[in-house]
């Protein structure tokens, strides 16, 4: 468990450094429009413990579930082995999203959008502007205030001009970003520290 305990540590601290285990440094972002210097997979730090499952035998560290859309060790083992997957479009560009400002179009549609040259009113981006005048909006305007009728219109719209080619599905990559763990040094000091705590080893004085 005191092993364990310090593992976590150091698992933690390997999300902070953006790093591997074995001290690598972690596939960057895509880039794409919109440029985000956070860091990532912050959020699992706050997950990363040993599990309740833990026994004398062996002490288990996992990630707890958390307020992810799916639980967080599922997520974690996405990006910790890397993950390949086929979207169709009829799970992405049609997906009930909430018609509430800022949840109706993806950022990946929202590229696609912009991409494609679509326009909208210029006074809804700035309310000083013509009201006939059209402009391109950015991706972040349009993820904080495109809502989910809008966005079905404006890809149905596009496509019917033939200036948007709808893709019947693509794919999805995300590289590994492994975190969990420590090097061989990291982890034998991990044990070396467990044993000095109980004084293993060392003889009782008189």
């Amino acid at each position: 468990m005191r092993v364990a305990t310090n593992i976590t540590k150091v698992s933690k601290s390997n999300i902070t450094k953006q790093k591997t285990p074995d001290g690598q440094k972690w596939a960057k972002r895509k880039k794409g429009r919109v440029k985000r210097k956070a860091k990532m997979l912050m959020g699992l730090k706050d997950n990363i413990g040993v599990s309740s499952r833990s026994n004398e035998r062996e002490a288990i560290i996992s990630l707890k579930r958390g307020d992810y859309r799916i639980a967080a060790g599922a997520l974690g083992k996405i990006h910790s082995d890397g993950n390949t997957r086929t979207v169709k479009a009829n799970e992405n560009a049609y997906k009930k999203f909430s018609k509430k400002k800022g949840v109706g179009i993806s950022r990946q549609q929202a590229k696609a959008l912009v991409a494609s040259g679509y326009k909208i009113a210029a006074s809804r981006i700035n309310s000083g502007a013509p009201k006939r005048k059209k402009k391109v909006p950015s991706v972040k305007w349009l993820v904080a205030n495109f809502s989910h009728e809008e966005t079905r219109y404006a890809f149905w719209w596009m496509r019917n001009e033939g200036k948007l080619e709808s893709s019947s599905s693509w794919t999805i990559k995300t590289p590994s970003r492994r975190f969990l763990g420590a090097s061989k040094e990291k982890t034998q000091k991990a044990w070396d520290r467990a044993f000095q705590s109980i004084n293993y080893g060392r003889r009782r004085r008189r």
